[in-house]
């Protein structure tokens, strides 16, 4: 009840400092001139705009009305307004990674403003521009002049754009071949996003970038090949900010306007099928042919270009250029029927898994109380482990954070992985029709919190079929009621009844529930819950930290403390260390250290600073690497708390050893190995310096955890248990 009460009053004290003269204006004014219903909706957004806002930042720009299509960021002045001084400095390179290929036929002002934007945002990448000139007759035929670090190549008749393509391409040297029409426009990290996209995997043949129209409307976000050979630009005139269009994807195909292809598939294939000259379904048919060579065609939307489209070809399909577009669909149709018959579906059919080739793969929708803050809090790292675990398993992966922001760079790095993260208003209050329109495509619910879950659960129960799976990352009322009995407060132990009765609820309501302890697994099956309840690691690691990057005994000093102290056991937990434990340490280890890191650290902490008492705050995962690397022991004088302990899962993982209190051990039958609780401040002391004075003491104790490491927490260990699971 105090938890509610407080609840309301800080909303109360918000919307009171929301309250000003022109707001109140403006609210009567919506009164008279608007219905009751509207005003109450403007009311609504206005209040979750401000509550997002107060999260950090500036909304992005998806939480404009979800009917306004323009990214305003993204709007480009027609090429008439556009003045450069000739000739263009093109940067020059001894070694080229990367040749762009921009074909043209006339257009020169487009061509000159295409091959500005390149210099302007082109990075940390050597390449080489080769202008493919298909015997223009306006100024293009100066272009050398023009443009004297180019690569001007021009046929002895004008080809069309397939073949001028064709050959165009025999003259780049580079590793990577860039298509870019002339009527387009780059914008930053346009080149080095697509480049570090197909560097990262072996497996990408071409990657395409999201092109955007100069109205600031999407033209492309990735393309769908239905079963009759007819083609979608995905998302074509909605908003291009919105999530949907701005995650990593694999696609039917990428349009030719801005690709990067590896040259090595380029020549394979001998450029583009000479059956669709002079233009259109090219670009098509050389996705589907690198398919069939086992190459992933994708969609990369950090990389984005505003294309003019229709300066190049026009728009009319009925005549000029542009008809080549019905009569080579007929051509791909053919070419490919038994793929198209089998693998693809339907026109307009099932655009929910077609817009990413996810039609035999299984979807996850996974709930949290936000993205996860994966360097931040261990409960964050272990969902981002499982995110990506699902993404490298083959899953389709959805995600929604209950508080539907942004929050970055952590939405972008799930983006980049290839999860689509729902945010923004639109979503925010549209959560349900979503879900509704996309439910039969949703194989797994997978969701996080005790307090969040509710919100989700009866409405998903209701409207699916789908797999219902809830994680529970520690027993909320288990914490509660261990610290209920060290503090003796009637209001905690009152919390602790209420969230049992919540977590169980929610327990009663799925069909799976997942635990990361063996003690809360064993608690939670003698209940006789309506869930099947199965024990999952809290992490999940490719394999233990290289051997080759652990310092020898002689090396490592010191102690170390990790933990978020926006979770209170570790702030307990360390103050009765440093007050109790440390002297006792200090006696028999008079020259060590003691490194304390954590976000959100409190003053209470901050105040044993010293010489001896390193306070780091929060650090980087890089620098956290470091740490555990070069201390001899890390220390979890935990008092109270539930469930496995992060902190003890990554010293598993480091090879650092551990001294720990029974709560600290928790969870991982850590007797098992070797691993013994030190509950008082003597024992903890004494094993402290066992561990940092004797080599052999120190050596035996890593061996054992590495091997609990390795039967517990190594992804060959538990993937397929975790793959039965979902």
């Amino acid at each position: 009840m105090y938890k509610t009460l407080k609840a309301w009053a800080n909303k109360l004290s918000f919307a009171v400092k929301l309250i000003s003269y022109s707001r109140v204006k403006t609210l009567v004014r919506l009164l008279i001139t608007e219905s009751p219903g509207a005003v109450i909706a403007r009311a609504k957004r206005f209040w979750q705009l401000k509550r997002y806002q107060k999260l950090g930042g500036t909304p992005p720009q998806s939480w404009n009305d979800s009917e306004d299509n323009v990214c305003p960021d993204l709007i480009v002045s027609d090429v008439s307004e556009f003045e450069v001084t000739l000739p263009l400095n093109i940067p020059t390179f001894d070694d080229i990674e990367v040749s762009i290929i921009v074909p043209v036929y006339n257009q020169w002002d487009y061509t000159v403003r295409c091959i500005h934007s390149i210099i302007e945002n082109v990075e940390g990448v050597s390449f080489e521009v080769i202008v493919a000139d298909d015997c223009s007759t306006d100024e293009t035929i100066n272009a050398q002049r023009h443009l004297p670090n180019a690569k001007i190549v021009r046929p002895e008749e004008n080809q069309g754009f397939l073949k001028n393509c064709n050959f165009a391409a025999k003259h780049a040297v580079g590793d990577f071949i860039v298509l870019l029409n002339n009527d387009t426009v780059v914008h930053e990290h346009w080149l080095s996003s697509l480049l570090s996209t197909i560097k990262r995997d072996d497996d990408i043949g071409i990657v395409g970038s999201k092109l955007v129209y100069p109205d600031g409307t999407l033209q492309e976000a990735g393309g769908i090949v239905w079963r009759d050979g007819s083609a979608w630009n995905y998302g074509n005139g909605r908003n291009p900010s919105l999530p949907e269009y701005n995650y990593y994807k694999e696609v039917d195909y990428i349009s030719g306007a801005s690709v990067l292809i590896r040259a090595t598939c380029w020549h394979q294939l001998e450029g583009f099928d000479t059956r669709y000259a002079p233009a259109y379904y090219e670009d098509t048919d050389f996705c589907f042919a690198l398919r069939d060579l086992g190459y992933k065609t994708v969609f990369q939307p950090q990389s984005v270009v505003t294309h003019f489209e229709g300066k190049s070809h026009g728009t009319n399909t009925a005549s000029g250029l542009k008809a080549y577009q019905v009569t080579n669909q007929k051509k791909f149709r053919e070419k490919w029927h038994n793929i198209l018959r089998t693998e693809h579906s339907a026109n307009g059919q099932g655009g929910f898994v077609a817009r990413d080739r996810s039609r035999n793969k299984k979807s996850i929708l996974l709930i949290d109380h936000y993205v996860p803050w994966y360097d931040q809090d261990a409960g964050s790292r272990s969902t981002f482990m499982y995110v990506k675990f699902f993404v490298d398993a083959g899953y389709n992966v959805k995600f929604i954070g209950d508080n539907f922001y942004p929050h970055q760079p952590y939405t972008q790095v799930l983006e980049s992985m290839g999860v689509e993260v729902l945010y923004g208003g639109h979503y925010a209050e549209n959560w349900r029709g979503w879900f509704l329109e996309h439910q039969s495509f949703i194989d797994v619910v997978y969701f996080h919190r005790p307090h969040i879950a509710p919100k989700y659960l009866p409405f998903i129960k209701q409207h699916s079929a789908a797999k219902l799976v809830y994680q529970c990352h520690d027993l909320h009322h288990w914490r509660l009621a261990r610290a209920a009995e060290i503090s003796s407060c009637e209001k905690t132990k009152q919390e602790a009844q209420h969230w049992k009765g919540v977590e169980l609820d929610i327990f009663d309501s799925v069909d799976v529930g997942l635990t990361f302890s063996h003690d809360e697994k064993a608690y939670l099956d003698a209940l006789n819950l309506k869930s099947d309840i199965q024990q999952v690691p809290l992490f999940v690691y490719d394999k233990p930290s290289s051997p080759d990057s652990q310092l020898p005994f002689a090396k490592r000093q010191d102690l170390l403390f990790v933990g978020g102290f926006g979770h209170a056991p570790n702030e307990e937990g360390v103050l009765w260390f440093l007050e109790s434990v440390w002297p006792f340490v200090q006696q028999r280890l008079p020259d060590i250290c003691f490194h304390i890191v954590g976000s959100k650290m409190p003053d209470a902490i901050k105040a044993y600073g010293s010489d001896t008492v390193i306070i780091h705050g929060f650090v980087s995962d890089e620098e956290l690497a470091t740490l555990y690397r070069k201390v001899s022991v890390n220390i979890l004088p935990l008092l109270h708390g539930a469930g496995v302990k992060g902190k003890l899962v990554e010293s598993l993982f480091y090879g650092t050893p551990v001294v720990s209190t029974a709560i600290g051990l928790e969870g991982i039958n850590a007797a098992d190995y070797g691993l013994v609780a030190s509950n008082t401040p003597q024992k903890f002391a004494d094993q402290v310096a066992k561990l940092v004075m004797n080599e052999q003491d120190w050596q035996r104790q890593m061996s054992q955890q590495q091997q609990l490491f390795i039967d517990n927490f190594s992804r060959g260990a538990v993937a397929e248990h975790i793959k039965r699971v979902f």
